[in-house]
């Protein structure tokens, strides 16, 4: 139910209109409109102190059924506990308004300690999120919004990169390709993604010849077949920054997700990318922070194969295992709900590493400039590989 004073201030706001409404209306069609009246105020009071339950019921069977996570994070060890736990909520959700129901979301979500399950507002994130579980500190240190070149000295490129989200393809393409000459000019690269919170594989493909592999080795996913999840593949192949080589691979994902629906299915085999190399740049350094995750550590996971690369910062995120994420509007609301449609073959060799994140092989204060210590870490060690 709304709280006493929300529900006070609704009727006589809706009985001071109606009652201007029935004074200027002929004498034996008064009694007819306070009878409408009544019944539509409070008729929709009702339909207010519902809404929450309503919104928190959509969430729970659209997770239940769409997210690839739930049968590893609800099993016969804990199915009596998140029925409970769900049942808590449900209780909650009948007496709060609004602003509140959010947060109830939210604690819904958080229950599987996920951060690719979000709750979003149409103006931007709402107030409780469990999107960073590794971040327990205020950023203090600047890192630039967006995504550059510079060559720093004679023997030293950067390439910022600040999202991998699809509309910033373009931009990544346009700068590694305009700056070509350039890269073929140094032998050591720092690669800046801190704060770099995922995007789409495609978006860093333009860099990936500069890190000095033959190939990459890929673990794949194995994504769950759902009517929603099939239609939200759809919807990203019409997306206006899908490029369109991506297309027939999308389609056919889609074909193999309508022939098992319902079931998780193996998109790829485990398998090797080759990739064509532009330039040997010898030293490369990779900078990350808590802030990195989804498919920026499918990024890290492809460089850390390279014996030229080193990784320097901090723990990423870990919010990986669980990918490839889909929006879903949740109805009569202005809300809607990120959620994964795909599972890590990983999790099958005990290689999670959700809530953990990728380790550097060097740690960096977060309080200096971690763009000189690169620099300066070039002129005193040569990056090595290490054993992760």
């Amino acid at each position: 139910m709304l709280r006493h004073f929300e529900i006070s201030y609704l009727v006589y706001k809706r009985i001071f209109l109606f009652t201007i409404q029935v004074n200027e209306s002929p004498p034996h069609m008064k009694k007819v409109l306070w009878v409408i009246a009544l019944s539509f105020l409070f008729s929709s009071v009702d339909a207010q102190e519902s809404s929450c339950l309503q919104n928190l019921n959509f969430l729970i069977g659209h997770v239940e059924k769409n997210y690839p996570g739930f049968a590893d994070k609800v099993t016969s060890k804990n199915q009596n506990a998140y029925h409970n736990f769900k049942k808590a909520l449900q209780s909650k959700a009948e007496s709060v308004s609004s602003p509140d129901c959010a947060k109830i979301l939210n604690e819904f979500l958080a229950y599987f300690k996920d951060g690719h399950l979000q709750l979003i507002v149409v103006s931007g994130p709402v107030a409780y999120s469990f999107l960073y579980p590794n971040r327990n500190y205020p950023r203090d240190y600047p890192v630039h919004p967006t995504t550059y070149f510079e060559k720093l000295d004679d023997n030293t490129a950067l390439v910022r990169m600040r999202s991998f989200y699809q509309r910033e393809y373009p931009k990544v393409d346009s700068i590694i390709k305009t700056n070509k000459t350039s890269l073929s000019q140094v032998s050591q690269l720092i690669i800046d993604v801190r704060g770099n919170e995922g995007g789409a594989t495609f978006t860093y493909a333009p860099i990936l010849p500069y890190l000095g592999l033959d190939s990459i080795q890929h673990i794949g996913f194995d994504v769950l077949a759902t009517e929603d999840n099939i239609e939200a593949y759809r919807e990203l192949m019409e997306s206006p920054y899908m490029p369109e080589e991506q297309k027939p691979y999308l389609q056919r994902n889609i074909d193999m997700m309508k022939a098992s629906p319902n079931q998780l299915v193996s998109l790829t085999e485990d398998y090797a990318e080759y990739i064509n190399q532009d330039e040997q740049i010898h030293s490369i350094i990779i900078l990350i922070d808590n802030n990195c995750g989804s498919t920026t550590e499918h990024f890290l996971f492809a460089a850390k194969q390279s014996p030229y690369v080193t990784l320097m910062g901090e723990h990423s995120i870990g919010m990986y295992d669980y990918g490839d994420m889909r929006k879903f509007d949740i109805p009569n609301s202005n809300w809607h709900v990120w959620t994964a449609t795909n599972r890590s073959r990983r999790l099958n060799q005990g290689g999670g590493i959700d809530n953990i994140g990728i380790t550097p092989d060097v740690f960096l204060n977060h309080n200096r400039d971690w763009i000189k210590e690169a620099v300066q870490y070039f002129q005193i060690d040569k990056p090595k590989k290490t054993t992760k």
